[in-house]
């Protein structure tokens, strides 16, 4: 990676002008999977597929990396991407919500926009052209807030939300139905692949989750958000699955 140079005239003005800035949060620890933002996923560091795809989209002006980690702001420098601090150890934490870490980068960079896009590394298989559609839809339909989310197989009424050897109780009716799986609605899971927001309503709002909010869906393959050691193992078979077509 070292030395690679992506920089290129971007096309905000097709988006209104808005100036864009990307986030991308990456710290050092993580509980289920060790270091999981430095692991080596298809022959690179993990997050470096997010700098990949923010440096390629046709829109994003500025992207930086909001790290407590040393070494991944060493890897964000080899693609280009900027490191204008390092994160406080009190951002840092398992607990800690996203909405500070965001709220502290903008407060912390010389420049002023007028969009963010937070792109989360643990979303290797989201590429470019994602972020760029989503920013075209954000757009088009003059949006305060966008989440990308990926269509769920089964209908939501199939779903239980209880423990273990409890009865089934009102939940039994869902599948005495007639309906067959493809005549229910549609339904969206949020994927952690692509938040945009206005930045002054994100600031009013402190959230990416609004009544106004829009969503963006992605096909699940490019939708893996990796959590435990499952996700990964199946995120690099789609990305090897990808590389080989």
């Amino acid at each position: 990676a070292s030395g690679m140079n992506f920089k290129k005239p971007k096309e905000s003005f097709l988006l209104n002008n808005n100036k864009i800035l990307a986030i991308i949060p990456a710290r050092s620890g993580s509980k289920r999977l060790q270091n999981k933002n430095l692991m080596n996923f298809c022959d690179k560091p993990l997050v470096s597929y997010s700098f990949i795809a923010a440096n390629k989209s046709k829109y994003i002006d500025s992207t930086i990396i909001s790290s407590d980690s040393n070494k991944i702001i060493q890897i964000a420098e080899e693609y280009d991407v900027k490191a204008p601090f390092i994160r406080p150890k009190k951002l840092s934490e398992d607990k800690t919500a996203m909405f500070p870490v965001i709220k502290h980068a903008i407060e912390n960079i010389d420049e002023s926009f007028d969009l963010v896009v937070l792109l989360q590394p643990t979303s290797p298989l989201r590429t470019a052209d994602d972020i760029d559609n989503a920013l075209q839809k954000f757009t088009k339909h003059n949006a305060k807030a966008l989440i990308s989310v990926n269509k769920v197989d089964h209908p939501i009424e199939w779903i239980i939300s209880q423990k273990n050897n409890i009865p089934l109780g009102s939940y039994a009716k869902n599948f005495n139905s007639d309906k067959r799986s493809q005549d229910y609605k549609d339904s969206f899971i949020l994927n952690g692949a692509i938040f945009i927001s206005r930045i002054d309503e994100l600031l009013s709002k402190k959230t990416f989750f609004t009544e106004e909010t829009i969503i963006f869906s992605m096909k699940k393959s490019h939708s893996i958000d990796i959590d435990n050691e499952d996700d990964f193992r199946l995120a690099e078979y789609y990305m090897k699955s990808e590389i080989n077509k």
